[in-house]
């Protein structure tokens, strides 16, 4: 079964990838990890000042520490997917910046 906010933190997630900050995302999220409760706390009290319905959904999600949570697995997912990628093109001789042999 599918949690409710699921929509939302994948949005969430598919924008921080989209601008390339998978990685600081990663590194905040660990470092919040232990305070996840706290964390949630802290985006409840903020809720009142964001405007407009298009983060409300985000910071419903983002109350519980199950939110925050699910938002590190699709971070890392993406980290994991791009890792195998940059793999593949090295192993195929891509852009890693050596060298080729000119024949």
């Amino acid at each position: 079964m599918e949690e409710p906010h699921t929509e939302s933190i994948e949005q969430l997630a598919r924008a921080i990838e989209q601008r390339g900050l998978t990685t600081p995302a990663r590194i905040m999220i660990d470092i919040i990890a232990p305070l996840g409760f706290l964390a949630s706390q802290v985006t409840l009290f903020a809720r009142p000042f964001i405007p407009g319905n298009r983060w409300t959904r985000t910071i419903d999600a983002l109350c519980d520490a199950r939110g925050w949570r699910m938002l590190h697995d699709l971070l890392n997912r993406v980290s994991v997917i791009f890792l195998r990628v940059g793999e593949r093109g090295r192993n195929r001789g891509g852009t890693d910046g050596s060298k080729r042999s000119e024949r």
